[in-house]
């Protein structure tokens, strides 16, 4: 790696952890946000509960729940605008500082800046959609599926016999319950993170597209994904394998972010000193720090990287590898029959299934559902692919 890249990429691998700083700050107001306005939310819930106590027993439950609905809905609009800004705060701040990275602070002739508001941001993160859906329906989807929960159990305890006035009397506590669940907080707290993050790989391409004189390829690092250095879990192997990819444009490889939390990047593989202008000789040698978090943000171990995940989880020892990728996979990369960065799909980013690579341990298998057994005994499908994984 040439060693100005290992300069830009320090002062980017900096820059993701001030964007951490970004998200901390969003999901801690948020939340208390949201403490505060679900209160309101449990109020009118109990207004409407004793407000059609006396409607035919067959009519009150489902006028409940169609004013709860609204409630609920209502609530989490309230919840989009502060995501908005707090996301248009991090993507201005990114925009800015990408800026100054790739440009050494201005001294890059010909660059040419590209800038968006934290206003200009907030509304197109309201206005456009991500992963399929705008932002208020992440929210939505965020509790209704708890809300989903609370019908049908309620629904469960009509046909044990429960009475209607008992059901009624419970729906309030049932309600406060759904509203204050952790599960519900998680889930906003995801979607605040993932708009951050989105915000900040959208600057990084806006800023690279505008520049491509002066870089040659990007970079997929998986730095910043949270690891654990005894288990080998957290960092999940699509992000892993992708590690160290190189691409020509940031539109010609996986998507990123890849997955709910991901905090991957796509770094710039730029010029040598003096083709960027810089009448400058060779910087002295060094490497990006990198360090290890719990989920509490803890951090747990810290060190310099020289290579890309593959290596380094060639020297962990067999029980981190195999929790890594699944023991499968970990076989066959530690034979030399598979690449550990072949275990992806490099254009999208998909992992490969077990029967997509050259593995004579699912020889014979030969139905779906077989193969879908191993690939879940294996660890590596389902939940591997969502945001427990990568947190």
């Amino acid at each position: 790696m040439q060693k100005e890249t290992k300069a830009q990429h320090a002062q980017f691998i900096e820059q993701r952890q001030k964007i951490d700083g970004f998200e901390d700050k969003a999901v801690r107001d948020l939340l208390r946000y949201y403490d505060t306005a679900k209160k309101q939310t449990a109020r009118d819930i109990q207004k409407a509960i004793t407000k059609n106590q006396n409607y035919p027993s067959r009519e009150r439950l489902q006028r409940v729940y169609t004013e709860a609905d609204k409630m609920i809905r209502v609530l989490t609009d309230k919840l989009t605008k502060p995501v908005a800004q707090a996301t248009g705060e991090a993507g201005a701040y990114s925009y800015k500082d990408t800026n100054r990275i790739l440009s050494w602070d201005g001294n890059v002739k010909g660059y040419d800046n590209v800038s968006r508001s934290a206003a200009q941001i907030s509304s197109m993160v309201q206005d456009e959609k991500l992963g399929g859906k705008y932002l208020d329906d992440w929210l939505w989807s965020a509790m209704r599926e708890e809300n989903s929960a609370l019908k049908a159990e309620v629904s469960a305890a009509q046909i044990r016999g429960v009475g209607y006035k008992q059901l009624m009397s419970d729906l309030n506590g049932r309600y406060d319950n759904m509203l204050s669940d952790k599960g519900n907080k998680q889930n906003i707290e995801t979607v605040t993170k993932s708009y951050i993050q989105s915000a900040n790989a959208k600057a990084h391409k806006d800023v690279y597209d505008a520049n491509k004189n002066i870089i040659n390829t990007v970079e997929w690092s998986a730095i910043m994904e949270n690891g654990n250095t005894n288990t080998g879990r957290g960092t999940c192997p699509r992000c892993a394998a992708l590690d160290g990819g190189r691409y020509k444009t940031v539109d010609s490889g996986p998507p990123c972010p890849l997955h709910p939390r991901c905090r991957c990047m796509y770094l710039p593989i730029t010029k040598t000193w003096r083709e960027l202008g810089i009448d400058v000789d060779e910087a002295d040698e060094f490497y990006e720090q990198w360090y290890i978090r719990s989920p509490a943000r803890k951090i747990l171990q810290t060190g310099t990287i020289d290579g890309n995940y593959a290596d380094w989880w060639a020297t962990r020892s067999t029980k981190f590898q195999d929790n890594a990728i699944g023991p499968r996979r970990a076989d066959l990369v530690r034979s030399g029959q598979v690449d550990f960065n072949d275990l992806v799909v490099h254009g999208t980013g998909r992992l490969r299934l077990l029967n997509e690579l050259p593995n004579p341990i699912t020889k014979g298998i030969t139905t779906p559902y077989a193969y879908q057994a191993l690939e879940t005994a294996e660890g590596v499908m389902g939940k591997i692919m969502t945001v427990g994984d990568c947190i």
